[in-house]
């Protein structure tokens, strides 16, 4: 599927894996950029040399572009500064907007701006701010959220508020059905999570992923926001060595199936779609 993101940024589909901290590192975000996506790094909890090693680390995997993420009320100038002189390809914020003066040097050092909304109005705001692209979250969608609508009742009114500014839809999207889906709302690709979040390459504890692998259409829900309104608030702190986990399952790649992409089902990998690659690996060429 080619759209203008896919043109924009030269990826295969119009995916962008959501930068989430803790369990959004190294691996996870190479894995996603090299099937052609583009990979996102959890950087609001990592101090600066953290953030210089992850980003060294995907770059050692692959030459494909990659991103990083920050919620700005934990962002500090080191972190733009970082990024500004790696010359990261993007850099998205999320929560808080950013100050100015991080959107002028990051345009300054060459890389893309986007910003992650829960609304038309603050969609507005960040074009208005500077962002090359909005990310478009609707309540569906997992960890911080305090959208105002569902994502198919949100995408279509970003767009049209903002276009021709690209937008990616976020919540509630987790294979390649949901991603044709928000492109013909309008979207320009999506920007998922909790997919990626249950795959292998994802840093986050196996009983976490096989709760998530487990859960069905009624097991989740939308809790209080974790963070007080923009405003303020204390950055978390990144638990050392959480780089490498024990006892991880075999849970599908990120280049797996659920998304539409090739690859083969894993232990991870819904029923449905088990018969769907057995049907692909069966058909006959055309």
């Amino acid at each position: 599927m080619r759209t203008a993101f896919t043109e924009e940024y030269e990826l295969d589909i119009p995916v962008a894996s959501a930068g989430m901290a803790f369990v959004a590192r190294a691996e996870l975000v190479a894995a996603v950029s090299a099937a052609g996506g583009i990979g996102v790094l959890g950087g609001s909890a990592m101090p600066p040399a953290l953030l210089e090693q992850e980003i060294a680390a995907v770059r050692a995997a692959t030459d494909r572009r990659f991103g990083v993420n920050f919620i700005a009320r934990f962002c500090q100038p080191e972190h733009i500064a970082l990024c500004a002189n790696l010359r990261v390809p993007v850099v998205s914020f999320f929560w808080d907007n950013p100050e100015r003066a991080w959107v002028e040097e990051l345009h300054a050092a060459g890389a893309r701006v986007w910003m992650q909304v829960g609304s038309v109005d603050e969609a507005a705001g960040a074009v208005e701010m500077g962002a090359d692209l909005v990310i478009a979250q609707g309540i569906e969608a997992g960890g911080h959220n305090r959208s105002t609508a569902a994502t198919f009742c949100l995408v279509p009114a970003v767009v049209d508020m903002i276009a021709p500014v690209p937008v990616l839809a976020a919540g509630g999207i987790a294979d390649g059905r949901g991603v044709v889906a928000a492109v013909a709302l309008g979207a320009d690709g999506a920007w998922i999570g909790t997919r990626f979040l249950a795959s292998a390459e994802a840093d986050a504890h196996r009983d976490y992923k096989a709760r998530l692998v487990g859960a069905g259409p009624r097991g989740g829900g939308r809790g209080p926001p974790p963070l007080p309104p923009p405003g303020g608030g204390a950055p978390p702190s990144h638990p050392p060595g959480a780089a490498r986990r024990r006892g991880r399952p075999r849970y599908g790649p990120a280049q797996g199936v659920r998304l539409g992409l090739p690859g083969r089902a894993g232990p991870g990998t819904s029923q449905p779609d088990r018969c769907r690659a057995r049907r692909r690996r069966s058909a006959p060429a055309l």
